[in-house]
């Protein structure tokens, strides 16, 4: 008897840098996200129905409305609230980018107690300490589990949703 029908699909947010100078690369994993994990969870996007002009008087705008960072606030921690798991795409921060919000959303997210998967490139230093952490040990130890790609960490939560909804719930490895 298949019971995945009975069971309420988990929902994923795609915690990451949104920067209007690296929008196509802040975009295109999350994109990647919904391509892989669309069938198998509902995913709760920052990016979703806002808009970025540069030019235009207005920079950000959502639903047609100009943006303000009250607004934006109060709904992606509604967002990490709503969330099963949330992915953490660290990966701005091999640059140098604080992600800031980022990682106000992680903390949130862990004191909440929800499953965190994060992204962090390897060798990235998030701490003075040289050679002491490969990843910084709040992010290691409130991660479930921590990943060097998108894709690894898309494909792992894939499998692992599977068996969340129940609609994997055998011993053995998940197909993709």
């Amino acid at each position: 008897m298949n019971n995945s029908s009975m069971i309420a699909p988990c929902k994923v947010y795609l915690a990451g840098a949104v920067r209007g100078d690296h929008l196509l690369e802040d975009i295109s994993w999350r994109q990647r996200a919904i391509e892989i994990l669309q069938d198998v969870a509902i995913i709760l996007n920052p990016v979703a129905g806002k808009q970025y002009d540069p030019k235009g008087d207005i920079k950000w705008s959502m639903h047609g409305r100009q943006v303000y960072s009250r607004t934006v606030t109060h709904t992606d921690l509604w967002h990490v609230r709503s969330a099963d798991l949330i992915i953490a795409n660290l990966q701005s921060m091999a640059t140098g980018y604080a992600s800031v919000g980022t990682m106000v959303e992680f903390g949130a997210a862990a004191i909440l107690g929800k499953l965190i998967y994060s992204i962090v490139v390897p060798g990235t230093k998030l701490h003075d300490t040289d050679g002491e952490f490969d990843v910084h040990p709040f992010i290691k130890t409130l991660s479930a589990a921590v990943f060097n790609t998108v894709e690894e960490c898309l494909w792992f939560a894939r499998a692992e949703l599977q068996v969340a909804s129940g609609a994997h719930p055998n011993y053995g490895r998940v197909s993709q």
